[in-house]
């Protein structure tokens, strides 16, 4: 045995019924475009644009030319690195020359007058001591030299 568990519908509950149905349809249709489609998110897609040919060649040489340009300047501040480099190489060079000539120099002047017995050269410097002990000489150049002989005589 069925049970009804709702009230069957009188004439003017159906009534009711059909006009609150009907009000909803009427909502739902007057609804604008833009309430409806509030929520819903859309993707625009960016139209693909046709590129000629002509158009490709001349990027491609205006491409190579700012890299052969780039190349260029690349190269020029390599051949100036390269000067600098072989100048310092020069001045290194005659550096050493001059060193090499004040050693010989320091060492004939010792061997002929025999001013010292102990010398030594540190950072550059050339220095003696008459013997162990004794203040140390600084020799800055060939008069320096010449002035420990005009003492010594």
């Amino acid at each position: 045995m069925p049970v009804d568990r709702m009230p069957t519908p009188t004439q003017s509950g159906l009534k009711s019924t059909l006009l609150a149905a009907q009000a909803d349809n009427k909502k739902v249709l007057t609804l604008s475009n833009s309430e409806l489609t509030s929520n819903v998110s859309k993707r625009s897609k960016r139209r693909k644009e046709e590129i000629g040919e002509s158009e490709m060649l001349a990027f491609k040489s205006e491409i190579l030319c700012m890299f052969g340009e780039f190349e260029k300047k690349q190269q020029q501040y390599f051949l100036s690195l390269q000067s600098l480099i072989e100048q310092i190489k020069e001045q290194n060079a005659k550096l050493q020359e001059s060193v090499e000539f004040t050693v010989a120099k320091y060492d004939d002047v010792l061997q002929e007058n025999m001013l010292s017995c102990i010398c030594w050269t540190s950072f550059g410097k050339v220095f003696l001591r008459k013997e162990s002990g004794a203040p140390q000489i600084g020799i800055n150049s060939e008069s320096d030299i010449n002035n420990l002989k005009n003492k010594e005589i």
